[in-house]
């Protein structure tokens, strides 16, 4: 099968492969072997299937680099595609996200924060964490916590509950902005209420322990139960000793030695 000269195959054609698995694997490694020869047209379809996950995990700096190499040779779809992906803020922050962590090539921290320096401007909140969190920490840019504090914001205020998280930390120890233990806890329950886990951890346990908020150990029990569906490992433990001691619950030795054992067996102590 070759797909180099084929430019009667769409997208459409390529993904009805998909129903045989069989085909489309062998279609894929066609499309393969025509983009390394320098066809066009199966670098555009091979860069549709890496870069929006079609064979497997999202693959953006291969899929990128394909339809810079088709565009190059005047492919007027990839040039297109080329065009959005590297406009459109929540292709800019994948791609930047893939540079920063290395997905598909060597890292390269400082040319992906251009990425989501340019997405996070365009409003994308995902993009506006990351871009906190690496000014927080100075992870491939210069430290700063105030700066880094106003990304946050914007994203939490979008309801991104790692940026939710993240300022939590902020006003805890006072990082970027005059430390708040009230704020700080305003956040935290934002973020678990929002679904991050490990704000959901915290707080239960803050809540056992009325650290920083009224103490309520039954809402505690109640939430570490919740991450225990989850198999939240830490939390299968907190809440057995809670079992033990009847804190929170009624006191139930029994179930409480039981959670403390899986909490043990799924940390591989046994």
């Amino acid at each position: 099968m070759s797909i180099q000269n084929d430019q009667g195959m769409t997208l459409d054609d390529l993904l009805s492969f998909r129903e045989s698995p069989e085909s489309f694997a062998a279609t894929a490694r066609a499309l393969r072997r025509d983009a390394d020869q320098g066809g066009a047209h199966a670098q555009f379809l091979l860069a549709v299937l890496l870069y929006e996950g079609h064979v497997g995990r999202r693959e953006v700096l291969d899929g990128l680099a394909l339809l810079r190499a088709s565009a190059a040779q005047g492919h007027p779809a990839a040039a297109e595609m080329l065009a959005r992906v590297t406009t459109d803020r929540r292709d800019q922050f994948l791609i930047g996200h893939a540079l920063i962590y290395g997905f598909g090539a060597p890292a390269d921290v400082p040319g992906g924060l251009r990425w989501v320096s340019d997405a996070a401007t365009q409003g994308y909140a995902a993009a506006q964490e990351l871009l906190g969190q690496c000014m927080l920490h100075g992870l491939g840019v210069a430290a700063d916590p105030e700066a880094a504090i106003g990304w946050l914001r914007a994203a939490a205020k979008q309801d991104d509950n790692h940026a939710q998280y993240a300022l939590y930390g902020a006003f805890k120890v006072g990082r970027g902005v005059a430390r708040d233990e009230a704020e700080a806890m305003r956040w935290l329950r934002r973020a678990a209420d929002g679904g991050n886990v490990s704000a959901a951890y915290a707080l239960a346990l803050a809540l056992r322990d009325g650290a920083g908020v009224e103490q309520d150990a039954a809402d505690a029990a109640r939430r570490l139960a919740e991450l225990v569906e989850f198999g939240h490992v830490s939390a299968t433990e907190q809440l057995g000793m809670m079992y033990v001691d009847g804190v929170g619950v009624a006191r139930d030795v029994q179930h409480g030695l039981s959670l403390l054992v899986r909490a043990k067996r799924d940390r591989g102590g046994w």
